[in-house]
């Protein structure tokens, strides 16, 4: 990825603290193009109508997304500013991405339809290719679980999609997802799209097996509560194993979106019973290492994900997951160190989980899997990333 650096988006990233897949994919390939000297960050300011570099508060939430620090708010300045901004150069300059010429525009998050329309204006100072990044087409695919928002924008976004010079989806069930619906709406001549899976970040240590320390073992799930995620299901497939006597505690982790499928009452039902469940919501890096280290396994049995970063952190310390196969699941779990349900169910979740505290044969082979796996940092996804755009033409000028 020679000459002018990139423009990366990462408008929504740098103004957000939720640490959901897609913000902590976009967060670490910025990070890691920046360090290279092969990106610059910038945000689109919607006041402005256009791309500029952040500003202190936006480099903040960038480089540290738990930071106590305000998040980046529009004030009357900012209006005024951006206003004085489209007419005065010096101060579009100063606001702005510059009049040079960028190596191209990476867009790692959903392109709102603000920025879409930009786009067009800016192509003339790519030196590069445009290049979005596909997570999933879940409001599309699954509606029920999408916000009222990303319904009635969505379809837009992939309109946007098709103005791009690629598109470099996160699993090849995304890269299918994408091309079927473009294919169902006869859309002629899409841009290439490829099935780049992201990284995870590098431990700071060499992973440990389990213990086995700690009475009762502790099962994990690091998920956004909701009903996606189907928190529900494991409540009930827990719950059954309490009744039947297993000893084993639940640790759930993440920020809840919406009403989470009543699955917050639901623990609270739980612990009001004496169930050895807890759900910490958002927590540090530090905490969430910590539960890994604790924990003897984890789960992921969502109805569907575009990839599935949890699955692919929980394998990189050693510990197995429990997964479903919806979407970009089953090729995570193809590589080893998942049990796979049949479906994401209480009953065969059940089943599972009474393997894996039961069947230390079983555990241990898959722990061993995970040992074997070859896992990707973010420089082989950034390496991957660029040369494949090395190697696009630019399909609009």
């Amino acid at each position: 990825m020679p000459g002018a650096p990139l423009l990366v988006d990462v408008s929504h990233t740098s103004r957000c603290t939720a640490p959901t897949g897609v913000q902590r994919v976009s967060r670490a390939v910025c990070l890691e193009l920046e360090r290279r000297g092969q990106g610059i960050p910038v945000a689109f300011d919607r006041l402005q109508r256009g791309w500029r570099r952040l500003n202190p508060n936006e480099r903040k939430t960038l480089d540290a997304p738990g930071h106590d620090g305000p998040r980046h708010r529009f004030s009357l300045g900012d209006a005024a500013l951006a206003a004085a901004s489209r007419w005065v150069p010096a101060l579009e300059a100063r606001r702005g991405i510059g009049q040079g010429r960028h190596g191209g525009l990476l867009v790692v998050e959903k392109l709102e339809s603000r920025r879409a329309r930009e786009l067009v204006r800016i192509r003339p100072s790519l030196g590069g290719p445009s290049v979005a990044v596909l997570h999933d087409l879940i409001p599309v695919k699954f509606p029920e679980f999408a916000t009222r928002r990303s319904r009635r924008e969505f379809g837009g976004y992939l309109d946007t999609l098709r103005t791009y010079d690629g598109v470099a989806a996160v699993s090849e069930a995304s890269r299918r997802d994408l091309i079927a619906y473009w294919s169902a709406r006869g859309v002629q001549d899409p841009p290439p799209v490829a099935a780049i899976p992201p990284a995870t970040d590098s431990l700071t240590s060499l992973p440990r097996p389990w213990s086995g320390d700690g009475d009762p073992p502790l099962v994990l799930m690091v998920a956004t509560l909701e009903p996606r995620k189907n928190q529900r299901t494991v409540l009930e497939a827990c719950e059954m194993l309490w009744r039947q006597g297993a000893s084993f505690a639940l640790r759930l982790i993440g920020r809840r979106r919406g009403a989470g499928d009543g699955a917050a009452a639901r623990i609270d039902e739980l612990r009001a019973r004496g169930r050895p469940v807890e759900w910490l919501g958002h927590v540090s890096d530090r905490v969430l290492d910590d539960a890994y280290a604790q924990c003897r396994f984890t789960l992921c049995p969502s109805l569907y994900e575009g990839y599935g970063l949890p699955v692919v952190e929980s394998l990189r310390r050693l510990r197995p997951c429990i997964v479903s196969e919806r979407g970009g699941l089953a090729e995570v779990a193809a590589e080893g160190g998942c049990l796979v349900l049949p479906e994401p169910e209480a009953d065969p979740l059940a089943a599972a989980i009474r393997r894996l505290l039961e069947d230390d044969d079983c555990y241990r082979d898959l722990a061993s899997q995970c040992e074997r796996r070859r896992y990707r940092d973010w420089t082989d996804y950034v390496d991957d990333l660029g040369a494949w755009m090395d190697a696009l033409a630019r399909r609009v000028s």
